[in-house]
């Protein structure tokens, strides 16, 4: 009867499955093989404790109604990013706030995706109930055959070697795995001992006995394919193609990574991806605390309760954190920067570090920008001609012309403190919003050119320019996992690892880029 009980089952989840495909995408049927396996072995299991009917009960609903959650994320989650999901996905996941979790799901959980998740659990329950009724029979009948026991010995060794195939692709697996290897990073990290200079070693600063403020602004999934900046068909950056003649502005820029944590883990320390410890005690602040800057972290992204991200551990040292946003339940616009930003350049002090860090346009895009900035409402221009894509591109490019607004207003407010001072503004990755695909966003199995192309523009007051002379080529390839080299030589600064070939300003820059 346990036989009968597998093909019950098989049978609706592979309905559901046919039904589930169709709509979306045939190579879910891989996906969905795991997690039957995950069933099949289950009822084998769970038929085992027929002894105690309450444990048997409990163990079969709620194991089944885990799997088949399981089963669902990660189609879905396929069917959205074209992989499936990984340890990767997991941390950045752990890193997420509440804002974002609900802005990600008010973005990819689209009609189509729920009414498929209600067909996917209705059909679910009715497989549970036809196959709990068979149970129920198994329950009082515990005779078995040789050749049965023969059958679901087989069958349940066949799973198992399945499953032990795909054991790195499937959730429980790869949560439990993730789950450990957070918990032993965060044990790590929270253990060594970050010191307010780091690790770097024979550090110099070559300076004249003057005011200097440098400022580093990161941007959040701005791709340069959406700024006017850069040639794009709409007139997104108004205010700072009106000071282009004052920018220094470089057009072949690529982010090192497509994911905020791994982007920026490069981007701001010396730290190798082998060892997590490494970032934190050769980041950019540690730098210039090494040479007496007083420096500063004013964020709009708000901190993860009691975990600490991987950018408020970069920033770990800074000798003051502000952060704007603390709100859980509304977006706040990035011009609540602003007035911290003035107080600090407002400090009397001659030696200023300070780095922004933006919402930018981090999905939803609508979220981004405040009502007087929804501007772009006609049809734009894209080759995935529908309603959606139509809305979302408007959108991005109205937050983008919010952006433009932004970091204007950074250079105008730094500009007005008559110092020696640079703005150096990039941003962490770039999106994907139907400009080569038809999807929107960052993935990592999708990648597409919008999500590396970066912009990289550097705002320089009279002071600075004439004490600093700088080697311009608009069309150098660079990556900006080297950009703690370029803002050390922007600085005057020198250290041990310092190399001038990685800096972008430099007469000697190497180009490294394939």
């Amino acid at each position: 009867m346990i036989i009968k009980s597998l093909s019950y089952i098989s049978f609706i989840w592979s309905f559901l499955i046919v039904i589930y495909t169709f709509h979306l995408s045939s190579n879910s049927l891989n996906i969905f093989s795991t997690y039957l396996c995950f069933m099949i072995l289950l009822i084998i299991i769970i038929s085992l404790f027929k002894k105690n009917k309450k444990t048997y009960i409990y163990l079969f609903f709620w194991s089944s109604s885990f799997f088949s959650f399981c089963s669902f994320i990660d189609i879905a989650h396929f069917n959205i990013f074209n992989y499936r999901i990984t340890g990767s996905t997991i941390y950045i996941l752990f890193e997420t706030n509440i804002n974002e979790s609900n802005e990600f799901l008010n973005t990819y959980l689209t009609p189509k995706l729920i009414s498929i998740g209600i067909l996917y659990l209705i059909t679910f329950f009715v497989g549970l109930v036809i196959t709990y009724k068979k149970f129920n029979y198994i329950y009082k009948h515990n005779r078995s055959s040789s050749f049965r026991k023969y059958i679901l010995l087989t069958t349940f060794l066949i799973c198992t070697l399945m499953l032990f195939k795909e054991k790195d692709n499937a959730i429980p697996y790869t949560l439990l795995k993730s789950i450990a290897k957070f918990i032993v990073e965060k044990k790590k990290i929270s253990e060594m001992v970050i010191t307010k200079n780091g690790d770097f070693k024979d550090v110099s600063h070559k300076h004249d006995n003057v005011k200097e403020t440098y400022v580093i602004v990161i941007g959040e999934s701005t791709s340069r394919t959406h700024m006017s900046l850069y040639g794009y068909n709409r007139q997104t950056n108004p205010l700072l193609e009106a000071k282009k003649d004052k920018l220094l502005i470089y057009d072949n820029v690529e982010a090192p990574a497509i994911n905020t944590i791994a982007s920026l883990k490069k981007s701001l320390t010396l730290g190798e991806y082998k060892d997590p410890t490494e970032h934190f005690n050769s980041t950019i602040v540690q730098l210039f605390n090494s040479v007496n800057f007083n420096t500063y972290l004013i964020s709009n992204q708000r901190p993860i309760g009691t975990f600490d991200t991987t950018v408020t551990m970069i920033t770990k040292t800074c000798d003051k954190k502000i952060y704007t946003n603390s709100s859980r339940t509304k977006s706040i616009k990035d011009e609540v920067l602003l007035s911290p930003l003035q107080d600090v350049l407002n400090k009397n002090v001659n030696k200023k570090f300070i780095i922004i860090h933006l919402m930018g346009t981090h999905v939803a895009y609508k979220n981004r920008f405040p009502p007087e900035y929804n501007v772009f409402h006609k049809q734009p221009i894209t080759k995935f001609n529908h309603e959606s894509a139509y809305q979302i591109i408007n959108d991005y490019d109205n937050a983008i012309l919010y952006n433009d607004y932004i970091v204007n207003s950074i250079i105008n407010k730094v500009k007005n403190t008559n110092t020696k001072s640079y703005v150096l503004y990039f941003s962490d990755h770039g999106d994907e919003v139907y400009d080569t695909a038809n999807f929107v966003g960052h993935s990592v199995k999708k990648g597409t050119p919008a999500m590396n192309n970066i912009p990289l523009i550097l705002w320089r007051s009279k002071e600075f320019q004439e004490s600093k002379k700088i080697d311009f080529k608009k069309h150098r390839k660079y990556n900006t996992e080297n950009l703690i080299h370029t803002v050390a030589d922007l600085s005057n600064i020198n250290f041990r690892r310092f190399d001038k070939g990685k800096s972008i300003i430099n007469s000697e820059f190497k180009d490294t880029l394939k």
